[in-house]
């Protein structure tokens, strides 16, 4: 299936995106690391077999996304609750 996008890889790609993210509350440089080996390894893959690699990390960036919109609203949802 070279080069075709399945769900259950939309899923791995959006999940690890997530907890990319949410690694940063253990570390920040946990998130920096997650994000950089992840980013290698894609454009390895583009390099190698010429996969999808634009399309991957789009979606590593949701789920990155959608965890720092997470975080963002827990933290204000605290300070109005403590204030």
């Amino acid at each position: 299936m070279l080069g075709q996008i399945t769900m259950m890889d939309t899923l791995a790609h959006s999940t690890f995106g997530l907890l990319s993210s949410l690694s940063v509350i253990v570390s920040p440089v946990l998130t920096v690391i997650s994000f950089l080996i992840f980013i290698i390894y894609e454009l390895d893959e583009q390099w190698r077999i010429e996969d999808t690699a634009y399309i991957e990390i789009m979606q590593f960036g949701v789920g990155f996304g959608v965890g720092m919109t997470l975080l963002l609203a827990l933290k204000i949802a605290e300070f109005i609750l403590v204030v």
